[in-house]
């Protein structure tokens, strides 16, 4: 054969192990969307962004990485194991979730059998716990953390990092060190002079050791059992016990020594080279998914839907420094696929679609038909759906539902003793009836014990709290209207899930401007409720229904004032003494918010007295009726009741920044064009402009 043939062969191979890998990948998207309801765009992105790793898996040098970020239960970790599999890279991939604590959820035996696959691919789950920035915006060193930023970065970790227990040993190793720079004195295993200081390094962040009263063990015993994990050549210890006997032959330096010894037998061992993985970060950011903690299943799923769609990808890298330091996020690149919460549509299809499979599966093994009406998948749908919690409280009620009393219902008609060929489910607010036919006629019908943990079984008798929450929600709406120019999406007085209290709900842009005066405002709407309680009931009548408001109140006049550089002092303020490039002293400003808070509450009081017709209108309406929404609030209360004054509130002009800004651009050019002040401009014939001192 020519070498010019041979080229062609070449050629025409390379091509057809492109195609077949396409192919590869476009059959494993369209399987995909059949089973993830309500995810196509994701999951085209996602194919979309490894298919050049995975056709041309020779060329990658470093580390391909896909973040994808979401709520729980939205299908992130599911729909990744399920896209391995349809691609054939089962054995080549590996799933680590830190939610176990950093890297202690990492195995380094899976990642040695990855690493002589052609396609590797690992799943770092729950990456939010892999923070190295805590909640008070503090630097956290974790040793164990370089191992997955080393993976980040380009894929070559050392084993020495991997190997369980060498991290502790090493802290152990540093801590004693300076512990014997100090004066620490050991004999026979056991301190004989610093005891106190050994107390307050070793002892004092740790769990007390067991020698305590008989003298103090310079390696305590909760790192005994990292000397078992690291299986040195020369000590390979079956129990504690034998690493316990080796060590109370040692004083402080033979045992430092001893430490040492392990350490360096590990320290240059090989790099495992996993260069060309590809990477899958998922994680849960609630700092970018700011309904995340909102548990209220009432609240229309499009709404969380519509929400989610609004976060883009400079959101998301905010909300992750809160969690990581700017070169970490670097790392983690500008992949990200940010999943949406799942609509209504698409849990209806769930529905549907697990539904189908119980059916399916029962028909072959009993030979029977199951059906569902409409009620029952509305059932299904009011007990199960909980918006920010995705589908995994879902699937749970389909299996108490049904799942769980398919035994029972195929007992029924074993003990009746006649043939059935179809059972028909039903439902009504407060039990699930089965119906058993046999070709069209109906032969019994039988009623399934259930506990409907949602739906309330009995119309609920308006009583004090119902008037309560109507006077607090009612005050929240009438401010925010008054002040805000907004309507509540629903204002709810009764909820539907037994112990839950009222709301008012907004649906609406984040991406508002947040000037001092609309954070101020923003807390007088807060203290709504506060003040309605206050105004209609008194003083000593008030309810603990205002902890959250005045908290959130507190957290935005703060924020404005501490954070933003809207007080006197144009400067970042915290207390925490530990945080850097800070002002500390904070007793002004602390009086500055508390002042802000006091007006902002005072302001909310005089706007519910001027209003307080409209106030008591609302508030009976909703006493009696469980929720009102936003139209009835506005058309049959808000314009009828209110003052002259409150209206022309609602209705005036709200600052516009880009307005604002083209005004006072215009009026300069007006100004720019006019005379100066003492001069005098002569048009000349040949249209020169010639300026004369008056």
């Amino acid at each position: 054969m020519t070498a010019k043939n041979a080229g062609k062969t070449e050629l025409s191979a390379d091509s057809e192990r492109f195609a077949k890998n396409m192919q590869i990948l476009e059959t494993a998207r369209e399987q995909l969307k059949q089973e993830f309801i309500g995810l196509d765009t994701i999951i085209d992105e996602i194919v979309r962004q490894m298919s050049c790793w995975f056709v041309f898996p020779e060329l990658q040098e470093r580390p391909y990485i896909i973040n994808l970020w979401g709520m729980t239960g939205v299908g992130k970790t599911a729909l990744i194991k399920r896209l391995v599999e349809l691609i054939g890279c089962t054995k080549g991939f590996a799933s680590f979730d830190l939610g176990r604590g950093g890297t202690m959820g990492i195995d380094f035996h899976d990642l040695e059998r990855i690493a002589w696959f052609e396609r590797k691919i690992i799943a770092l789950d729950e990456f939010q716990h892999a923070r190295t920035i805590n909640e008070r915006g503090e630097e956290e060193q974790m040793f164990s953390n370089r191992l997955i930023w080393d993976l980040l970065d380009s894929g070559v970790v050392r084993t020495f990092y991997m190997r369980g227990g060498i991290g502790d040993l090493e802290e152990l190793y540093h801590t004693l060190s300076g512990l014997i720079r100090n004066g620490i004195k050991a004999k026979k295993g056991k301190v004989t002079a610093g005891i106190k200081l050994a107390e307050k390094e070793l002892f004092s962040r740790r769990y007390r050791d067991s020698s305590a009263g008989k003298g103090l063990h310079l390696v305590p015993d909760e790192y005994l059992q990292s000397f078992l994990r690291v299986r040195s050549r020369e000590h390979n210890f079956k129990l504690t016990h034998d690493v316990r006997a080796v060590l109370n032959r040692f004083d402080e330096v033979e045992t430092l020594r001893f430490i040492k010894d392990i350490l360096d037998q590990f320290s240059g061992q090989n790099e495992l080279d996993l260069s060309n993985l590809l990477i899958f970060v998922m994680g849960n950011i609630d700092e970018a998914y700011t309904l995340s903690s909102d548990f209220n299943s009432e609240i229309d799923a499009d709404v969380f839907y519509r929400k989610s769609l609004e976060i883009n990808l400079l959101q998301v890298k905010e909300a992750l420094k809160r969690r990581f330091r700017a070169e970490q996020i670097a790392r983690l690149g500008n992949n990200h696929v940010i999943y949406p919460s799942i609509s209504h549509e698409s849990y209806q299809k769930i529905i549907d679609l697990e539904l189908a499979r119980i059916t399916r599966r029962f028909r072959e093994e009993k030979g029977l038909v199951l059906e569902f009406d409409q009620s029952m998948k509305e059932l299904i749908y009011d007990e199960g759906v909980f918006p920010t919690q995705g589908v995994r409280p879902l699937i749970s009620t389909l299996n108490q539902l049904i799942k769980a009393n398919l035994g029972q219902i195929y007992g029924y008609l074993h003990a009746s003793g006649v043939a059935s060929d179809r059972i028909r489910f039903t439902a009504t607010r407060k039990q699930i009836t089965c119906r058993y036919f046999c070709g069209g006629k109906e032969l019994f019908a039988r009623s399934i014990p259930t506990t409907l943990s949602k739906i309330v079984k009995e119309t609920p008798v308006p009583d004090d709290m119902q008037a309560i929450i109507a006077v607090h929600e009612s005050g929240h709406a009438i401010v925010r209207a008054i002040l805000e120019g907004k309507v509540p999406k629903e204002i709810i007085a009764r909820s539907a899930m037994p112990g839950a209290m009222g709301y008012t709900y907004y649906e609406g842009s984040n991406r508002e401007p947040t000037s001092l005066s609309a954070m101020i405002s923003e807390a007088s709407c807060f203290l709504g409720g506060y003040a309605a309680e206050r105004l209609i009931f008194g003083s000593k009548n008030l309810t603990d229904g205002s902890g959250r408001d005045i908290a959130r109140a507190t957290e935005t006049v703060y924020s404005a004032v501490h954070e933003c550089g809207m007080g006197r002092d144009k400067a970042t303020l915290a207390m925490n003494p530990e945080r850097t490039n800070v002002i500390h002293d904070v007793s002004e400003t602390e009086a500055k918010v508390k002042s802000i808070l006091k007006k902002a509450c005072c302001r909310a009081a005089r706007l519910l007295q001027r209003e307080k017709r409209l106030l008591l209108e609302l508030a009976t309406f909703l006493s009696t009726n469980q929720s009102m929404k936003g139209e009835m609030f506005l058309n049959d209360f808000f314009i009828r009741y209110a003052t002259p004054e409150g209206l022309a509130s609602y209705n005036k002009q709200r600052l516009s920044y880009r307005e604002k800004l083209q005004e006072l651009a215009e009026e300069a050019r007006r100004v720019a064009a006019l005379p100066q002040p003492g001069q005098l401009l002569i048009e000349c014939e040949n249209a020169e402009v010639l300026t004369l001192s008056a």
